[in-house]
């Protein structure tokens, strides 16, 4: 069921999920949509590349408040490159669960913080 709100967007109920969808990314898939870019587009196809575009911008957004997530991953891949392992899920494992792991991306965001 489509629900439209006046300032919440909008909402796709189903029994298991009520999902909101944001007004600007709902017109900017109709934009596409009318632009030829998904010539056979369906509301539900439509609507579909709206959570994409939501969930996206979600995921950005916490990227960039969480930066402790860009030092692990950017730890472990610089981490790998250099020793190169054989067998990378064990190398994955022991590095995720060293116990350092979180005293030097603490260290880390404070270096940070004081170059910034």
């Amino acid at each position: 069921m489509l629900i439209w709100g006046k300032t919440e967007g909008l909402s796709l109920q189903t029994p298991w999920e009520k999902t909101r969808v944001d007004a600007h990314v709902v017109a900017l898939a109709l934009r596409t949509s009318r632009a030829g870019i998904l010539k056979s587009a369906s509301w539900g196809v439509t609507f579909a590349l709206c959570l994409q575009i939501q969930t996206r911008i979600a995921n950005e957004k916490y990227l960039r408040t969480h930066k402790e997530v860009e030092l692990l991953i950017s730890g472990f891949f610089r981490e790998m490159f250099l020793e190169r392992p054989d067998n990378v899920r064990e190398f994955a494992s022991d590095y995720f669960t060293d116990p350092r792991l979180p005293n030097k991306i603490h260290l880390q965001l404070i270096k940070e913080k004081k170059a910034a």
